[in-house]
């Protein structure tokens, strides 16, 4: 019933254009991968030209928790949800109870009368329409995945920090109004660019706090540094996947190719996949990096352990990391073009007209401001866009997702990175 009450709701604000093209939290088309481009592309385009981007992270305290009912109903009145519908939310959150047992003695029970049932279906949905109107006010660049909160703005001088300030305690005033309170303590400041670029650097404030410095953040699973290089976030994962090939090493004595598959895949690579389009690297220590976590995993099967890592890829037909960061990248284009609404992707990504002999999906292969090694170089728009516009036609016009895999799968089935990687370039001796 949740269910079908969330998809009633959800499809008359979209087809009324009532949610903000600034949440990518729980929307149809729209994901951390999809927010994180369009948020890193903003930041790279004033970086590249020597400016420096202050975003302030925000956190709310007990998000979920504290959402009054009676302001909730009212803003989807406002919506224009109404009629049995919103009667069903309101007894959806009204008149419920709690109570709470310590060492065996139980409270009074007490009426909740705000908050939003935290594991329901409902739930994110209710909270995105209360926080909807959030951004309404403020001048500078902003991002709401759920409750996760974050505005940005290139600092040049000292008006500009002015200006941010302004719009945090727009949203300050917001907090007041609506009674949901950002936490101090969790909100933070991270400067993205050169260090020799910063011009002005202020001290920001929220409830009269003062806001920490930090160089870098975790950001719906990634980590943002502040020179956009994701060592830190690769470093990270290495560490965390390297831990799971060890706890499969400690636990088995014994390993079928089945087998470590369905744990390799399971347990090991995806903490190595998650969100690459976003961190995707290109110095050969970084790719040595990722790739030799599956080169000591594959080790671990046994009979293999003497096989080269060529061989050892194609007996269990297991690609080379770096084939998977390539192929992950066409299938995240493919959705651009597929799934994502226009105004919800980066301004980096823009389509052409079609080329002599190319398919008419074409996007502009734009010349980086920063070389060839720079962060714009390196940035998924600038990265990919040769090879997705050097696909044939008869793949990129797949009719579906799963059917565009199988036809660039089977179109790369000989390509060089599928088995090998250059030992010279990109790994360690075994």
């Amino acid at each position: 019933m949740e269910k079908f009450v969330k998809n009633t709701v959800m499809n008359h604000l979209q087809k009324y254009g009532l949610i903000s093209q600034r949440q990518y939290g729980f929307m149809s088309g729209r994901s951390t991968a999809t927010q994180l481009l369009n948020f890193i592309g903003k930041v790279i385009d004033e970086v590249v030209n020597h400016q420096v981007v202050d975003c302030i992270y925000m956190d709310f305290a007990k998000a979920f928790d504290t959402v009054p009912h009676k302001r909730l109903l009212n803003k989807l009145s406002s919506y224009g949800i109404c009629g049995k519908l919103h009667a069903w939310i309101k007894a959806f959150l009204t008149d419920r109870t709690q109570r709470v047992t310590v060492n065996g003695v139980t409270s009074e029970v007490d009426v909740v009368v705000s908050g939003i049932p935290q594991g329901s279906v409902l739930g994110p949905v209710l909270f995105i329409v209360y926080i909807n109107d959030i951004f309404d006010n403020i001048k500078s660049d902003g991002f709401l995945f759920a409750d996760d909160t974050k505005i940005l703005k290139a600092i040049q001088n000292e008006q500009d920090a002015a200006e941010l300030q302004a719009d945090i305690d727009e949203l300050e005033r917001w907090t007041n109004k609506w009674l949901l309170k950002f936490n101090p303590d969790k909100c933070h400041v991270l400067s993205m660019g050169r260090f020799e670029d910063t011009k002005y650097t202020k001290r920001y404030q929220i409830y009269s706090r003062e806001l920490e410095h930090v160089f870098e953040e975790k950001d719906l699973g990634v980590i943002v540094d502040s020179d956009l290089s994701f060592e830190e976030h690769i470093s990270a994962k290495v560490r965390i996947a390297n831990a799971m090939v060890g706890l499969l090493r400690r636990s088995f004595s014994y390993l079928s190719p089945q087998v470590f598959r369905k744990l390799y895949l399971s347990l090991v690579r995806p903490h190595l996949e998650y969100a690459q389009t976003v961190w995707s690297p290109h110095s050969r220590k970084l790719i040595k990096m990722i790739e030799n976590v599956q080169i000591r995993a594959t080790k671990l099967v046994d009979g293999l352990g003497s096989v080269d890592y060529q061989e050892r890829l194609q007996r269990l037909k297991l690609p080379t990391l770096l084939h998977r960061r390539i192929r992950g990248a066409m299938i995240e284009l493919y959705k651009h073009f597929t799934i994502y609404p226009k105004e919800t992707t980066s301004d980096a990504f823009q389509q052409r007209e079609r080329q002599t002999r190319s398919h008419s999906l074409q996007i502009v292969e734009r010349e980086p401001k920063d070389g060839t090694t720079g962060v714009q170089s390196n940035f998924f728009y600038f990265k990919f866009a040769r090879t997705w516009n050097n696909l044939p036609s008869t793949v990129v016009s797949a009719s579906s997702i799963n059917v565009f895999k199988n036809l660039l799968d089977k179109h790369w089935e000989h390509q060089p990175t599928v088995y090998d990687i250059n030992p010279e370039q990109f790994i360690e001796d075994e």
